[in-house]
C-alpha cells in the first residue's frame, strides 16, 4: 500500500489522518453480512482512545480506502454539528446520537480540522481522490 499526503501510517501499522493533535487509524475492514463491508476505526486523541465498528459500506463494499475516511470523517462532522445545534437551540440534534457524548465533544472542537481532512481527501467535486492511497 502506497499513501500520499495527508494520510500516514499510523501506530497502527495501518493507514490513518492526523486530525488536530489527534489521529484517526483505519484499523481493520472485513466482510460483513450480505456482501457488505464493515470498517473499525481506532481514534487516539490526547485525553481518550475510542473504537468504532458501526460503519458498514452499500451493497458491494466500500469502492476504495480514501471513501472510507470520506465516509467516517463526514459521519464526525455531522455529529459536531448536531451538537454545535443543541447548544445553540437547546433541541437534540438528529446526529447526535451517532457517536458517545465524549467523541462529540472532541468533534465539535476539532470541526474545522475534520472539515480540512475531508477537503484534502476529496477532489474539487466532492468525491474520494482515490489516488491518495494506491493497494
Amino acid at each position: 500500500m502506497l499513501l500520499k499526503s495527508p494520510f500516514i501510517i499510523g501506530s497502527t501499522l495501518s493507514p490513518a489522518l492526523k486530525i488536530g493533535d489527534s489521529t484517526l487509524h483505519l484499523a481493520d475492514v472485513q466482510l460483513a453480512e450480505q456482501g457488505r463491508d464493515q470498517a473499525t476505526f481506532l481514534l487516539v486523541t490526547p485525553e481518550f482512545e475510542y473504537v468504532d465498528d458501526k460503519l458498514r459500506s452499500g451493497v458491494g463494499g466500500f469502492q476504495s480506502t480514501v471513501s472510507i475516511f470520506e465516509s467516517f470523517l463526514s459521519f464526525l462532522s455531522a455529529a459536531a454539528e448536531s451538537l454545535r445545534y443543541r447548544i445553540v437551540t437547546g433541541v437534540k440534534g438528529e446526529n447526535e446520537d451517532l457517536f458517545p457524548h465524549h467523541v462529540n465533544v472532541w468533534a465539535a472542537y476539532n470541526k474545522d480540522a475534520i472539515e480540512m481532512a475531508i477537503c484534502e481527501i476529496t477532489d474539487e467535486d466532492g468525491a474520494p481522490n482515490e489516488s491518495l492511497i494506491e493497494e
